[in-house]
């Protein structure tokens, strides 16, 4: 009967979710410059992706990420990611140790929430349609 309770609150995603609460607070402050500065400037291929995403319907393509974000407490793991992948495109993310990549694969998942942003595989919402 415990099993059963237990595995309809992970489909819920309430032990997800209670799991992710409990860590935030336990989370360290980021190291001084670890982060990218905000008065950055972002790449001319940068800005094009972006632009090309906001505009494109989530069922259009195999992959839609839309200014994605993962806070831990108040730490930024994952800042305003945008990118988008084709059926049949291979992809991966490049960045320095501490950028967000394996946090944006565990969003895209579903293994952790999405603090804000949308992203969508196949149309469907990681949101609340996985």
């Amino acid at each position: 009967f415990l099993y059963w309770i237990l595995l309809v609150l992970i489909e819920l995603g309430w032990v997800a979710a209670a799991f992710a609460m409990l860590t935030s607070c336990c989370k360290s402050a980021p190291k001084s410059g670890a982060s990218t500065p905000r008065g950055s400037v972002e790449d001319s291929d940068v800005i094009e992706e972006k632009s090309k995403v906001l505009g494109m319907q989530p069922s259009s393509t195999a992959v839609v990420v839309r200014d994605l974000q993962k806070k831990y407490g108040t730490f930024h793991a994952v800042r305003g990611v945008n990118f988008h992948a084709s059926k049949g495109d291979c992809f991966g993310l490049l960045g320095v140790n501490g950028a967000g990549k394996t946090s944006t694969f565990r969003m895209l998942t579903a293994e952790t929430s999405v603090s804000s942003g949308e992203a969508f595989l196949a149309g469907f919402n990681v949101n609340n349609e996985w």
